[in-house]
C-alpha cells in the first residue's frame, strides 16, 4: 500500500490532502499477486484523491489488518477511507458495474470512464477476495476489500519475477525472437522508429494507430507485451488499457499482458494516472534503445 502512496505523493502534496496509515504492529509475511494488488490500491486511492480534493476536510486513511489465518493461508483486509463528497444510496447501487458512474453529474464534474471500480472488483475476485463500500453523502467513502495470500516464513527467500534482469559484461545475450509485441502509436515516425528497434533484435511486432485498433488487435492476437502511447485520437491509451484489462477479467485464460505507457509527459501525476488504469510501467519519450530492451527483458522473462 505504501508503494501506491509514494506514487501519488506529489499529487497529495499539491492538493493538500493528509494521508494516514494503520498497519499491524507485527510483521506479516505473505506471498500474493503484487501487480494486481497494486492496481487495486492505486485505482481506489486515485478515486479517493479525486473526490477529496474539493472537500473542506482533506484526509485519506489507508488501513490493513489480518482478518484470519487458516492452514498455510492468510486473509488480509485493506481499506481506504476518505473525507470526500461521499455518495447517496442510489449512487452506490451500480458502482461496481462496467462503465458505471455515481451519476451523470459525477461524470461531468470529475470525469473518468467508470471502468476502474469494475476492474477492481474483478481483480479482487481473482485474489480470492471481496470488495465493498460504505458511504454517506458529504461524509466521505470507505472502500474495504480482502485478499487471500499464502503465508511464508520470514526467512524464506522469494524471487521477484520482475526487474531483476542481469546486466553488465558477464550477462548472457538475450534471445528476443520468441516475443510478439503490439506497438500502439499514432505518430508514423514513432511507429517506424520503435518497430525498427524491435526488428533489430528479432521481435515480431504489430502496429495499431490508436487505442480502438489496439483493443481490436488484442482480442485477436496473443501478445507478450504492449507498448501503448498515452495520447491518441479515437481512443487514448488510458481508455484502451482499461478496456484490455476488462477483457482479461472477462476471460481469465488471457492472463495478464504487460502494458507499458509511452508519453512525452514526465510529470509524476501523469505517470500515477497511467499506473492507476492498469499500465505496468511508463517510459518517457524520447526513449533509448536500452530502455526498450530493458523493459522487454524485465517483463517478458518467462519467454526469454
Amino acid at each position: 500500500m505504501m508503494e501506491a502512496v509514494k506514487m501519488f505523493s506529489a499529487e497529495l502534496k499539491a492538493k493538500s490532502i493528509e494521508i494516514y496509515t494503520k498497519f499491524p504492529s507485527e510483521d506479516v509475511f505473505v506471498m500474493g499477486d503484487h501487480p494486481r494488488l497494486l492496481q487495486v490500491v492505486t485505482n481506489l486511492l486515485s478515486n479517493s484523491i479525486k473526490f477529496t480534493s474539493r472537500s473542506q476536510t482533506k484526509k485519506i486513511t489507508l488501513s490493513m489488518k489480518v482478518l484470519s489465518r487458516e492452514d498455510k493461508f492468510v486473509t488480509l483486509e485493506m481499506s481506504i477511507k476518505d473525507s470526500g463528497v461521499g455518495m447517496t444510496p442510489d449512487e452506490q447501487k451500480a458502482l461496481f458495474e462496467r462503465f458505471a458512474q455515481g451519476s451523470n453529474k459525477t461524470y461531468q464534474e470529475y470525469g473518468g470512464s467508470g471502468l476502474g471500480l469494475f476492474i477492481c472488483k474483478g481483480l479482487v475476485r481473482l485474489m480470492d477476495g471481496q470488495i465493498s463500500l460504505s458511504s454517506e453523502k458529504w461524509q466521505g467513502t470507505t472502500f474495504i476489500f480482502t485478499i487471500r495470500c499464502e503465508a511464508v516464513d520470514s526467512n524464506q527467500k522469494i524471487d521477484a519475477k520482475v526487474g531483476s534482469g542481469e546486466t553488465g559484461p558477464s550477462a548472457k545475450p538475450i534471445d528476443f525472437s520468441k516475443l510478439k509485441v503490439l506497438i500502439v502509436e499514432d505518430n508514423l515516425v514513432n511507429q517506424k522508429v520503435l518497430k525498427r528497434q524491435l526488428d533489430s533484435i528479432g521481435v515480431e511486432s504489430h502496429i495499431a494507430s490508436n487505442g480502438l485498433e489496439a483493443v481490436q488487435q488484442f482480442s485477436k492476437n496473443k501478445y507478450d507485451l504492449v507498448f501503448m502511447d498515452v495520447e491518441m485520437p479515437v481512443m487514448d491509451g488510458l481508455e484502451a488499457t482499461q478496456t484490455i484489462r476488462a477483457q482479461e477479467l472477462a476471460n481469465t485464460s488471457l492472463g495478464h499482458t504487460p502494458i507499458v505507457g509511452l508519453s512525452g509527459n514526465a510529470r509524476q501525476e501523469h505517470i500515477d494516472v497511467a499506473r492507476s488504469v492498469g499500465m505496468d510501467d511508463y517510459v518517457v519519450k524520447p526513449y533509448s534503445k536500452e530502455a526498450i530492451y530493458t523493459t522487454l527483458s524485465n517483463y517478458c522473462k518467462e519467454k526469454l
